[in-house]
């Protein structure tokens, strides 16, 4: 069944028309996923339904009615080249690939962080240095006119 937190995903899909299946979400039945090309966000449906092929809907006209959506239930958008839409499983495995340094910080207070950086330069550029060492900071920087901004962000601790 999906809820409205699945509908989350439609920010990280993409704004340009070139191609058109990045601008959907894609309803897989055990997840719902959406991607820029550069970005990508995929969340599980509890007790996930079995679809043929991935569903995919306009993602900037994405509505959620009260509650929740089953997926017999029509959302009256058209439905865009579902077998075009990148195949994430084969980005998601090989990207997972390799060693981690793996820690939890607060997603909201880091987004804000990363996107008051990200204003310093035309390009958006943030440098993230992540420690090997449990309990030391995010590091971050940004180019700035001929200098460097910083920033950190915390390890939660619980």
């Amino acid at each position: 069944m999906y809820k409205k937190e699945h509908l989350l995903v439609a920010k990280i899909a993409s704004k340009n028309s070139l191609k058109k299946e990045l601008n959907c979400i894609a309803y897989r039945g055990d997840k719902v996923v959406a991607t820029d090309s550069f970005r990508m966000m995929e969340v599980p449906v509890e007790d996930g339904v079995a679809l043929e092929k991935p569903d995919l809907r306009i993602a900037s006209s994405a509505k959620m009615p009260a509650g929740y959506l089953m997926v017999d239930e029509p959302l009256g958008l058209e439905l865009k080249d579902a077998d075009k839409y990148p195949d994430t499983d084969v980005v998601m495995k090989s990207s997972a690939e390799g060693e981690f340094v793996t820690f939890n910080v607060n997603g909201k207070l880091f987004g804000e962080l990363l996107m008051q950086m990200a204003k310093l330069n035309n390009f958006g550029q943030v440098t993230v240095k992540v420690p090997t060492s449990p309990g030391k900071a995010i590091m971050l920087e940004a180019p700035y006119r001929d200098m460097k901004a910083k920033g950190l962000m915390m390890p939660m601790n619980k």
